[in-house]
């Protein structure tokens, strides 16, 4: 399956409450980058879980330090690849249907050196979490990831997304408002969504919603190989909502945006320097 672009966003998403605090410490993490050995586990979906871990390599001279699961010549699995059989939710007690695999390069210093990985297992459950459920990732057997990796997350209704993708920089007021939401689960293809699902925007201040609608299929367009990406793809438009404010994004089962501005002038912001 040939990959296709990410969706390029300023998230790095976690899978727990959103509250001013994460807000801030997440948002640190995401204009950090990310060192080898970090790891995490994000709820994409009440059936899909996706355990990110961070690999570095030099070249093809080493092996990444972590994941070290594709072969370079074929650019296929090895045989390291965790399967359904290595892995262990809450300790078996919920069933995995699927699993899948995803990575991109985080970094690549010009001139060469050492870079960056971002892999992703994508792990399908026969049955979705419950609200509020605290879930676990295991590696029984011990030989897919240090002993030392912990892969844990609840299921709050109000977790940072990775699905959901907002305009950071803001929304001019009496301008069009649109948001995205799909996800690309490596060789599982996209996050199968459907067009209704609802969609609310959530007062950060009052944590009341304040504005609702339905999510509308979006495919993208003008690709010439198949399978083509971006097919699953959905596009909530608030744009008649023209309250100033702060605000998030809540997609039921999806959790929720980072907060985001509506206000008069927010694109000059964006391209005004303070600098003295």
């Amino acid at each position: 399956m040939k990959r296709p672009p990410l969706f390029i966003t300023l998230l790095a998403l976690a899978s727990m409450p959103l509250s001013p605090a994460t807000y801030m410490d997440d948002i640190r993490d995401a204009a950090s980058l990310p060192e080898a050995g970090d790891h995490r586990l994000l709820i994409v979906a009440p059936d899909t879980l996706e355990l990110r871990i961070t690999s570095s390599r030099r070249g093809h001279g080493e092996r990444p330090s972590h994941a070290d699961w594709i072969d370079d010549n074929t650019h296929l699995p090895n045989t390291a690849m965790p399967g359904i059989g290595d892995l262990a939710v809450d300790g078996g007690t919920l069933a995995i249907t699927a699993v899948g695999f995803k990575r991109s390069v985080l970094h690549a210093p010009l001139g060469g050196g050492e870079f960056t990985l971002s892999n992703s297992l994508i792990v399908r459950l026969a049955a979705p979490l419950a609200p509020g459920a605290l879930v676990t990732v295991t590696n029984p057997g011990g030989d897919k990831w240090p002993a030392t990796f912990a892969f844990s997350a609840t299921f709050s209704p109000d977790r940072l997304g990775p699905a959901i993708h907002v305009n950071q920089v803001g929304y001019e007021l009496g301008e069009t408002k649109r948001a995205h939401v799909g996800y690309w689960l490596g060789d599982l293809g996209e996050l199968d969504l459907a067009a209704g699902t609802a969609f609310e925007l959530v007062d950060t201040s009052t944590s009341s919603t304040v504005h609702s609608g339905n999510l509308t299929h979006r495919p993208d367009s003008g690709y010439t190989y198949s399978p083509a990406p971006y097919q699953e793809v959905f596009q909530a438009d608030f744009t008649s909502f023209d309250t100033p404010g702060e605000y998030r994004l809540h997609v039921p089962g999806l959790g929720a945006s980072y907060p985001f501005e509506i206000r008069a002038g927010i694109d000059g912001t964006f391209a005004r320097n303070d600098a003295a």
